[in-house]
């Protein structure tokens, strides 16, 4: 019974040393990282506004800043993960109906269009995802110096 006391009061010790020390450490998944990268992309398009001037010399309508508002708006979007456009499409044709017991809920035609447009809601995601980084690839080192 002393063994089980002392054991208890060593876990809880641990549980408050190491509470204390990973306090801000947080996990951060995909969406934290397109915040971060959307703060950023903000900041420099903002600070290149303000100043007036670029990299490019040309002010704000060039095609450096058009890429980096672009850019911008995809992490925007990307932080939010809100892809469910075609989600609410399939839910004006296929009205969701709870009366029906959940496993006889849907037929053939509208699960296999629910497939359909659970695929084309991925698929606009990493492209918006591919296309984010591709851009950034290309012009990272002119938005950064």
């Amino acid at each position: 019974m002393k063994y089980h006391i002392i054991a208890f009061k060593e876990m809880v010790q641990r549980m408050f040393f190491w509470g204390w020390k990973m306090r801000h450490n947080y996990d951060f998944d995909a969406n934290y990282i397109y915040d971060i990268l959307y703060l950023k992309l903000d900041r420099v398009h903002t600070c290149f506004l303000a100043n007036g001037h670029c990299v490019w010399n040309d002010g704000a309508e060039t095609k450096g800043m058009k890429r980096l508002s672009v850019a911008r708006n995809l992490a925007k979007r990307l932080s939010k993960d809100n892809y469910s456009t075609h989600m609410d499409e399939h839910y004006k044709v296929y009205p969701p109906n709870s009366s029906r017991p959940f496993l006889a809920r849907w037929g053939r035609e509208e699960s296999l269009s629910f497939r359909r447009v659970v695929k084309k809601d991925s698929m606009q995601r990493e492209g918006e995802k591919k296309y984010l980084f591709t851009l950034l690839e290309k012009h990272l080192d002119c938005w950064w110096d």
